[in-house]
Order: C-alpha cells, then sequence, then structure tokens
C-alpha cells in the first residue's frame, strides 16, 4: 500500500496534483502548488481533497484512507495486510 507521497509522486508530482486539483478549489495557482507541496513533505493529504484525487481514477478514497491511518497508527495493521 502507497504513502501519501508515493501517491503523490505516482500522479506526476506536487505540480501535477496541483493542477489536478486547481480548478475544483480554485485561488492562486502558486498558493495551491505550495500547499500540495506540503502535503508531500509532512507526507499527509488532507481528507478533505481526497475525493477530487479520487477523481483522477489513479487513487481511491480507501486507499487515501488506509495510508492516512497506517501514517497515524504505524503499529497497527488492518486484517487483510495482516493475512498477508
Amino acid at each position: 500500500m502507497r504513502t501519501h507521497p508515493q501517491i503523490i509522486s505516482d500522479l506526476g508530482g506536487p505540480l501535477k496534483v496541483a493542477g489536478l486539483v486547481h480548478a475544483d478549489i480554485g485561488g492562486d495557482f502558486e498558493v495551491v502548488r505550495k500547499r500540495v507541496h506540503a502535503w508531500n513533505a509532512s507526507g499527509s493529504i488532507p481528507g478533505e481533497y481526497w475525493t477530487l484525487l479520487e477523481r483522477s481514477g489513479a487513487v481511491s478514497v480507501a486507499e487515501l484512507a488506509k495510508a492516512a491511518e497506517r501514517r497515524k497508527f504505524p503499529d497497527r495493521q488492518s486484517a487483510p495486510e495482516a493475512a498477508a
């Protein structure tokens, strides 16, 4: 399972991700780009942007949620991953 920074990288990096979400959140593109760069640096994409990223078809809200859970609770594993 990918981490949030891996997902950002797989989507083409912070600049590309900023382009994906900019149309929906509006405002100055440079501000959006810096925001996405901060997500990448912190290792966490805020939940309110997950559905926007899901529209790209390259990531699901479920995957984003699982990655966030693993980041918040690194010692915890979900049942399917524990069985693997």
